[in-house]
């Protein structure tokens, strides 16, 4: 972990912004940032993550999403995912086309200045979201993929001492289906995630690849299936890359604990706060995945007014976390919100559309949450807490929602 990021070890008391919370933290040195190198590298031990010369790293940081927002056609509004905005472009402009358009608009929605803003916050990750139809030329992940865009995010984080979790937020359609289309989709993914391990080997900035965004599967022997397979691909050719298994919905469809204890391996937690016993539940079962040898990140975090409270719990527990989203156009989890010039997707030309999308995402045209801002400032400095943890017993029952995790005796 680079020294701009490195958990200090102090002892203070803890102020008004950490006053739900029940233990006095350390602090993360927001000076100058320095580039994170080979030394930065994160590995996991014993439920923890750990730079390669064993400090320990906790990542606190922010989703940087890729909505498209502001776009019409034949002047109506339109609310199209990302991959229909792309396959309705596709018949207009070809697949090369759709994906430079879409680029034009990420880049200027999120710019250089724009993770400059998010490390003067003090954070010290950004999870980028990954879309397969967006990075390769032909269906199903097949041949090299297309990655100048994602390069260069990396390496704008790398020089500001940003970690980087690429989270494949978009999988081809049928992933979970028994048939031929859901055997040929989960082999593209097991694609994907092998160049990317190719591409990215023993990079320090990646943090970690999040295998599945948010998997609503309904069939987690598919999943856990799936999971299984990246894993051994992924390991076929980097040793020690960081690998996050999110749950599909509660940590009961979760892998089983002992097949990944200290292997690389941590699981991952999609949350919306809206009570304090969502975040309270949430916290029990951080604590028992830790002491079992898995760490546990809250991969994105939507909350309503429980910011300071929920945070403060998280913080406590010594948790990674990643709040969400950085831009939209309402909501209370987002950073920056706003409307500006909209769109016409049917009818507006090439140009005329690349021109606007080079100017209207700019976050100069947003309004930022000054209020969220402030608390987000807060908690991302929040590093290690100062008193020792406790020991799990062997057959401690940690309840999440409706459902129950076991303490693993270690």
């Amino acid at each position: 972990m680079t020294e701009n990021a490195k958990v200090l070890t102090v002892t203070c008391a803890a102020g008004a912004a950490f006053a739900v919370a029940p233990t006095v933290y350390g602090v993360i040195k927001n000076s100058l940032p320095k580039p994170i190198s080979d030394a930065d590298r994160l590995r996991i031990e014993n439920g923890r993550f750990l730079t390669e010369g064993g400090k320990s790293a906790i990542l606190h940081g922010m989703n940087l999403n890729d909505e498209i927002f502001f776009c019409e056609r034949n002047s109506e509004k339109v609310s199209e995912t990302v991959e229909e905005i792309y396959l309705g472009l596709e018949k207009r402009f070809g697949s090369y086309g759709a994906r430079t358009l879409i680029n034009e608009y990420n880049n200027a929605f999120i710019s250089e200045s724009d993770l400059k803003h998010i490390r003067k916050l003090g954070a010290n990750c950004v999870r980028i979201p990954l879309r397969w139809y967006l990075i390769f030329r032909k269906p199903d992940c097949r041949g090299e993929p297309m990655l100048e865009r994602i390069d260069a995010l990396v390496e704008k984080c790398r020089k500001l001492g940003l970690y980087v979790i690429l989270d494949l937020h978009s999988a081809p359609n049928g992933i979970f289906e028994s048939g031929k289309e859901g055997f040929e989709a989960r082999n593209a993914v097991v694609r994907l995630w092998s160049r990317l391990a190719a591409k990215y080997k023993n990079n320090p900035v990646i943090a970690a690849f999040d295998v599945l965004n948010r998997p609503l599967a309904g069939n987690n022997d598919t999943l856990h299936k799936l999971y299984a397979r990246v894993f051994k691909a992924v390991r076929n050719i980097d040793e020690s890359r960081i690998l996050i298994m999110e749950a599909a919905g509660d940590v009961d469809s979760l892998p089983e604990l002992k097949k990944y204890v200290n292997s690389g391996v941590a699981f991952g937690l999609y949350s919306h706060f809206h009570t304090t016993f969502e975040t309270e539940a949430m916290v029990r079962s951080i604590s028992a995945m830790k002491k079992s040898g898995i760490p546990l990140v809250v991969c994105k975090i939507r909350s309503d007014e429980t910011w300071n409270y929920s945070l403060g719990k998280l913080c406590g527990e010594g948790a990674s976390w990643l709040v969400g989203d950085y831009k939209a156009t309402a909501g209370m989890c987002r950073l920056f919100k706003g409307e500006t010039e909209y769109a016409d997707l049917e009818n507006e030309s090439y140009d005329e559309l690349t021109a606007k999308w080079k100017s209207a995402p700019l976050t100069k045209n947003y309004t930022e949450n000054k209020e969220l801002a402030k608390t987000l400032k807060n908690y991302f400095a929040c590093g290690e807490p100062a008193e020792k943890e406790k020991m799990l017993k062997p057959e401690l029952k940690v309840k999440f929602g409706f459902n129950i995790i076991e303490g693993v005796k270690k």
